[in-house]
């Protein structure tokens, strides 16, 4: 959950506004039912970067309480290498729709590729409420990325190989 690299913004009435609003909605039988049926990881946050909903899939992945979640704890969920080009300043997120790749830390200590769209949670009169994430898992397609690759550099290196043994 990249985004709440970012975290630190000031509280507002729009994020006391924002958890008011979530807190009705984490209580909405219905609701709950339709964003845990979800397979992607969806989220809730406010604009301190406060999470206000994580559904199922996000509670199962990470193996993480969205209650006791704070905003400075995302930094541990993203691989080392992902930090970064997510930290505050860099982020991909720019306060519109965004869209972009990360190794998300798993309950089983593991990371795992996801794909991350952001967008802006606004309320009926288009003011900032905070945002809405969803993530999918994409760890299978870069590891069959990453064996076409080896693939492709293994045949260029006999195919550059054969060509100098011919000469």
């Amino acid at each position: 959950m990249p985004f709440f690299l970012r975290h630190g913004a000031p509280a507002s009435a729009a994020s006391s506004e924002a958890h008011a609003h979530a807190s009705s909605l984490a209580r909405d039988p219905d609701w709950t039912s339709f964003i845990d049926a979800l397979p992607a990881m969806t989220w809730l946050a406010d604009s301190s970067g406060r999470l206000l909903y994580a559904n199922e899939a996000w509670r199962e992945a990470t193996g993480i309480d969205p209650a006791r979640f704070r905003p400075e704890d995302a930094a541990r969920l993203v691989h080392p290498e992902d930090r970064d080009r997510l930290a505050p300043g860099q982020s991909p997120f720019s306060g519109h729709s965004t869209t972009f790749e990360f190794r998300l830390l798993q309950r089983d200590g593991t990371y795992r590729w996801m794909l991350e769209r952001i967008r802006p949670w606004l309320d009926k009169k288009i003011r900032p409420l905070g945002y809405i994430g969803s993530a999918i898992d994409i760890d299978e397609q870069k590891r069959h990325e990453r064996r076409l690759s080896v693939i492709a550099l293994r045949q260029t290196s006999l195919a550059c190989f054969s060509q100098f043994v011919l000469e």
